[in-house]
């Protein structure tokens, strides 16, 4: 009877341990948490189903009859991808006369005599530059009767300039853009496109002076647009059958066209042609205009004409420089600036370089202490904006 019962037991042992090794030749391989499953040298392994037939005891499933493991990896086992910045540079100028001395010294000793190498560094190297271009580039064309300045640059003198400088954007929304006739102004426009110059302000029509200029860089969209608030001539503005140039006398119109601008770019820049000569305090009607374009969408706006340089001004966080002064112009002696702004996906950044005409060669400020008083002069004339020593611009919060 002992005996019996013993065999029986035997019996039953023997019985779960082949339940016990079937089973264990099913399980899964153990996969470490943080460890890759390998995949398969058979491409159609993880299609492969289960055998049909049990396997017995003493057999090894194939490789590729072992069930793939899915394991989640570890957050510590996925590559972080950090989005490249977002960075776009543009360096900005003021206005820029081809005719008289300065075209004299391109066609005599050339282009470093006129502007400094380390200024014409600074917008070649720029992603993108921009300055206001008051001259008309032909060779045809009569000077406007009964207007006191007319300019013109010979074409092949303009593309020393562009070479020399890398200029990529022109604004020829300015009192100059038709100074020897429509023929001559059409003649501009070709040249600049010969060039592969972008410009702005002005056009063979209304839909090509007001056409907003989309620039993009880096992952970065710039929207550019030109306009002027000096127009000497009513037949000098741009119409639907008329070459001429975007005003801003009335700016329900430019405040449209910079209110289409901020729903398709990131940031937009308008170059306004205004202000009173020689006066280094803004007219209030440049105010007015400024604060209209920013609050429709304007994220900076910079301007030319005086001649000399007007203030900046801090406007609900966007910036205003009121006036660069000149990049290159003939007899008149005076300070400028070369505006250079940093567009990231965190907002604006700029800064002020400091130069001087002298003789009609425009040339980068070195000693620092007249860095300085060019600085300083700035701020005096400034409304709530600071300047560090580098020249770098914020704004100056209320205490």
């Amino acid at each position: 009877m002992q005996k019996r019962l013993n065999m029986k037991h035997l019996g039953l042992f023997i019985m779960l341990l082949v339940i016990f090794v079937l089973t264990s030749c099913y399980q899964s391989p153990s996969v470490s948490p943080n460890s890759t499953p390998k995949q398969s040298s058979n491409p159609s392994a993880s299609q492969t189903p289960p055998p049909s037939n049990s396997p017995t005891p003493s057999s090894t499933p194939s490789a590729s009859e072992q069930p793939t493991a899915s394991v989640e990896p570890s957050p510590s086992d996925i590559p972080v991808i950090k989005p490249a910045s977002l960075v776009a540079t543009l360096a900005i100028g003021g206005d820029v006369l081809i005719d008289g001395s300065t075209q004299r010294i391109l066609e005599t000793t050339g282009e470093e005599s006129l502007v400094d190498p380390s200024i014409a560094k600074m917008t070649s190297e720029a992603d993108l530059s921009l300055v206001n271009l008051e001259t008309t580039v032909s060779s045809r064309g009569t000077p406007t009767d009964g207007k006191e300045y007319n300019y013109r640059a010979k074409p092949e003198n303009l593309k020393k300039l562009v070479d020399y400088t890398g200029f990529d954007i022109v604004s020829l929304a300015n009192n100059h853009s038709l100074d020897y006739g429509k023929t001559a102004f059409l003649d501009t426009l070709t040249h600049l496109d010969e060039m592969d110059v972008d410009y702005i302000g002005a056009g063979k029509d209304l839909a090509e002076a007001e056409k907003i200029l989309y620039k993009e860089v880096n992952g970065l969209k710039l929207a550019v647009i030109g306009v002027s608030r000096l127009i000497p001539y009513g037949y000098w503005y741009a119409k639907e059958d008329r070459p001429g140039v975007f005003g801003t006398y009335y700016p329900e119109r430019p405040n449209e066209v910079i209110a289409e601008a901020r729903k398709n770019a990131d940031y937009v820049i308008v170059y306004a042609h205004w202000g009173i000569m020689y006066e280094s305090i803004h007219a209030e009607y440049q105010t007015k205009l400024a604060h209209g374009y920013i609050d429709a969408g304007a994220d900076l706006v910079v301007g030319a004409h005086p001649h000399i340089l007007q203030g900046f001004e801090y406007y609900n966080g966007k910036l205003i420089c009121y006036s660069l002064s000149n990049y290159i112009f003939t007899s008149i002696n005076c300070e400028n600036i070369t505006l250079l702004c940093t567009f990231t996906e965190n907002g604006l950044e700029a800064k002020v370089v400091p130069s001087y005409i002298e003789k009609s060669h425009t040339k980068l400020h070195t000693e620092q202490e007249k860095i300085q008083t060019t600085i300083n002069h700035l701020e005096s004339i400034s409304i709530n904006v600071s300047f560090d020593e580098a020249g770098n611009i914020s704004e100056k919060l209320p205490e």
